[in-house]
């Protein structure tokens, strides 16, 4: 060994540098083979575990933001996920159908328009598959009743899960003593991304 030094001494200095610069260039490139990988893997996992605490931390602050709604929510009911779009329109044309033979009116028509306003992907994510967005149903509902009868209506369409809401409700004088009503009712349903 000792000869193995005193030959290296002899080299030229240069030669030594470049020597000692090469053999620095191995012990790293076989470090960085064997223990620099193991150490990228542990790095990798450190990002995975950081990723879950922040979506864990952020779920935490879902959880209390829907504490906070607690009282909204049970206000207005159990979220129901929408409907495919054709079983949404069958159910509100249903609902007309229904809360209107419970009662006596005349001059009936029930106008179910065409696909509203889709809400933004990002909101509704969660609720429906991958792709699909949510849009509004819209339908005009006009008839002639009592006002007994056309507030019962109303409060019925209100009530009905099928109704996502009575956006618009007009009332005008009719004729013996009834009163001509002009409702829009709204309900969610998914739809497909493609349109």
């Amino acid at each position: 060994m000792s000869g193995l030094a005193d030959r290296f001494q002899e080299m030229p200095r240069a030669i030594r540098w470049l020597l000692l610069a090469v053999g620095f260039v191995v012990l790293f490139l076989a470090w960085d083979a064997s223990l620099g990988e193991l150490v990228r893997e542990w790095n990798r996992e450190a990002d995975k575990l950081e990723t879950q605490v922040r979506e864990v931390s952020g779920s935490a602050q879902l959880g209390t933001e829907l504490e906070e709604l607690d009282d909204a929510i049970v206000g207005l009911g159990p979220v129901a996920r929408p409907r495919r779009e054709n079983d949404a329109r069958a159910a509100l044309n249903l609902a007309v159908i229904e809360v209107l033979k419970e009662y006596r009116v005349s001059e009936d028509n029930f106008d179910l328009g065409g696909g509203g306003d889709q809400l933004k992907e990002t909101l509704t994510q969660r609720l429906v598959a991958p792709g699909n967005r949510v849009k509004r149903i819209t339908g005009t509902l006009t008839f002639e009743a009592s006002p007994q009868d056309a507030v019962a209506i109303i409060a019925d369409f209100e009530r009905r899960d099928d109704v996502a809401s009575v956006s618009s409700v007009r009332l005008t004088k009719g004729s013996n003593r009834k009163v001509k009503v002009n409702l829009t009712l709204e309900a969610w349903a998914e739809s497909s991304g493609r349109r």
